[in-house]
């Protein structure tokens, strides 16, 4: 489900297990993914979508305002569930891969 696909995103930014991710995992792993796909990383940029997600305003991001964050961003996209799920998927691998690189520390 698409709700699977976007658990299994969290767990792959969530490096510490605690059930929260937290702004140096958050912020290393979305630089790390966009030098990857050869992006420019816009630290500003992220640090606000880091703060508009973190709507309770510990200084993490829970299971629940990750998926509002993700369910936002596929609302106006018109895709398909499988098609949803098979990106949540993709950005999954990224992120377990951008993970190994980082070394024993951020992949167990």
């Amino acid at each position: 489900t698409v709700e699977d696909a976007i658990r299994e995103l969290f767990d792959a930014y969530d490096v510490d297990g605690n059930g929260d991710i937290d702004e140096s995992e958050f912020f290393k792993l979305e630089m790390k993914m966009c030098i990857g796909r050869g992006e420019v990383f816009d630290p500003k940029a992220e640090q606000a979508a880091f703060t508009l997600t973190d709507g309770d305003r510990s200084g993490t991001m829970s299971f629940d305002e990750f998926r509002d964050r993700k369910m936002r961003f596929i609302t106006g996209q018109r895709w398909s569930p499988e098609h949803v799920i098979s990106v949540f998927k993709e950005m999954t691998e990224q992120a377990m891969a951008e993970r190994k690189k980082m070394g024993p520390r951020w992949h167990p």
